[in-house]
């Protein structure tokens, strides 16, 4: 959702102090803070962030796009519904990516939720006692538990999303 914000003009909450494991490389994409190809130490391990959310159960087998968002972040308002789309576009297998909305704290009014209540993506919350900074949105794709990659301040399109999967793939 790039339309030339700084990142001043999201929400920051911070990182939790138990950070994704270090990567080999990483190397930013563009302006944005986009952190693309991130290669996975030769030990795949699981990304330690799936125990502070609430649905990390339901997150760790198969492909999973999570977004991290605050109730009150435009950026986050406009994406939900694309990744809404996304979402069912993508349904219709046991194998399916599945579309994950993560709230981070501090929690917003539910009946302000940028999330609609009839939404077929799963929904959480990130345990409100790990302090995270992070710019919103924010987003992770795993395979197995294991981060892909992240997009640090913009949510990526369904395109950039499957060439980092096909790239984990190959």
């Amino acid at each position: 959702m790039d339309n030339g914000k700084t990142n001043s003009e999201h929400s920051t909450v911070e990182e939790p102090n138990l950070p994704v494991e270090e990567p080999n490389s990483v190397s930013p994409a563009d302006d944005n803070q986009a952190v693309e190809n991130i290669e996975q130490p030769s030990a795949v391990k699981e990304w330690p962030w799936l125990k502070y959310i609430d649905i990390g159960e339901s997150l760790r087998p198969g492909i999973a796009v999570v977004l991290f968002y605050h109730e009150d972040c435009p950026d986050c308002a406009e994406a939900i519904p694309l990744y809404e789309q996304m979402n069912s576009e993508l349904a219709g297998s046991e194998d399916a990516i599945r579309i994950a909305f993560v709230e981070i704290p501090p929690f917003g009014d539910p009946e302000d939720s940028p999330i609609p209540p009839d939404s077929n993506c799963l929904a959480g919350k990130l345990h409100p006692e790990e302090p995270v900074f992070v710019t919103t949105p924010f987003v992770v794709v795993t395979v197995d538990g294991s981060v892909v990659n992240i997009w640090d301040g913009r949510a990526p399109d369904l395109d950039e999303i499957l060439e980092a999967v096909l790239a984990d793939d190959g």
